[in-house]
């Protein structure tokens, strides 16, 4: 296998990103308002118009998360969720929380006759238990010099979100990813001890060997413009590590309840086609975790991204409401070139509402003066 080429775009990229992704520490950590442009999802639309309506509408007035509930979300960092969206998105954590309670409560009552207590106080409006902290890893690269994002399909073994698009990741292990006493958990803007899980997950799913790729270092941090003085040609293959961590943004929940947090990395060196026997080599995949590894080229992702209907949000419990709402979110296509692309394959869901921002705010205004990428359509794209 031939040894793997630095990519001088991402090596000069990468400060600016960083910067861009800095700027957030330094205001206020609340996210951004409810009409941003570049807000990922939860356009509502009545089943009785077809036309989209602004939300929420006056007569709505959903339950309320309590503030200091919010305010653990709302760490230092770039927002990837208006407030109503995080709210939203608690409010049906909480929906489904319920709705297993009631099916727990029924599989007892088939073998006593006594209702619980739980059960008289299952319709409390209590938030979930589970607060497991993970990290994924957004991983941009280059494939024959295109910038482009790295995804994996999730195994069909598992036993949460299988067969699904996703980012490397998974969830924080204090055995494996925490710091030492006497060490700095924040390194930058970054939390250490996430970043430790992200990569290690990473590494992990992928299976890639970096003494075989003749590469030196896993990944370090970036430190703003000082850390690429000079000129990059001049690096020597190896002594540039594999990732730099560029910064991470908020978390955000899963359906599970779990504190999501998305870190931004590049990986340094040019990489080839996904379809390529080379790029298997490079990452010949856990089977167990990950059936499909591919790339797709950053102008694609933005030039094609449409919205489809959040199925899992339902009927809403929304007091004063008649009816029932649909909630959109951004939807990718996924290519098809080397005939692994199931039939459903797409970038959805919790994947496609980190990445839509992380496109618009962050990683287009990078790259717009590298590649012809599109305005953003505010009737068609942005909600």
């Amino acid at each position: 296998m031939n040894q793997l080429q630095i990519q001088t775009l991402l090596h000069r990229s990468s400060p600016r990103i960083s910067s861009i992704l800095a700027s957030y520490c330094n205001v206020d950590a609340s996210p951004t308002a409810d009409n941003d442009a570049c807000s990922p999802y939860f356009r509502p639309q009545s089943h009785s118009s077809h036309n989209h309506e602004s939300y929420p509408p006056s007569n709505i007035k959903p339950k309320a998360i309590p503030p200091e509930v919010l305010r653990e979300w709302q760490t230092p960092h770039m927002p990837l969720l208006t407030s109503r969206q995080l709210e939203l998105t608690l409010l049906e954590i909480q929906r489904r929380q319920r709705q297993r309670q009631r099916q727990s409560h029924r599989q007892q009552q088939q073998t006593t006759s006594q209702p619980s207590t739980q059960q008289q106080n299952d319709t409390k409006n209590t938030l979930p238990s589970n607060k497991k902290e993970a990290a994924v890893l957004v991983p941009i690269c280059t494939v024959e010099g295109t910038p482009s994002i790295l995804f994996t399909r999730r195994s069909a073994k598992l036993s949460t979100h299988a067969s699904q698009i996703s980012f490397p990741g998974g969830y924080f292990d204090e055995a494996l990813d925490g710091i030492n006493d006497g060490f700095n958990v924040n390194v930058g803007n970054c939390d250490a001890r996430l970043v430790n899980a992200a990569v290690r997950e990473m590494q992990e799913e992928l299976c890639y060997n970096l003494d075989g790729l003749g590469i030196g270092y896993h990944f370090k941090y970036c430190k703003g413009e000082t850390s690429y003085q000079g000129d990059t040609k001049q690096h020597i293959a190896g002594t540039v590590p594999f990732i730099y961590i560029l910064g991470q943004t908020q978390p955000v929940p899963s359906m599970h309840g779990s504190f999501v947090t998305p870190i931004i990395g590049t990986i340094n060196y040019d990489l080839p086609h996904f379809a390529s026997d080379e790029f298997k080599s490079i990452f010949k995949g856990n089977p167990e975790e990950v059936d499909w590894i591919f790339t797709v080229p950053i102008q694609d992702l933005i030039s094609s991204e449409t919205s489809e209907p959040l199925k899992k949000w339902g009927d809403q419990d929304l007091a004063s409401t008649k009816g029932r709402y649909e909630f959109y979110g951004p939807v990718y296509p996924v290519p098809e070139c080397d005939g692994r692309k199931k039939e459903g394959d797409r970038i959805w869901g919790l994947t496609a509402s980190v990445l839509r921002p992380l496109l618009q705010k962050v990683i287009k205004p990078v790259f717009e003066k590298t590649m012809q990428l599109p305005r953003c359509d505010s009737e068609m794209l942005c909600y």
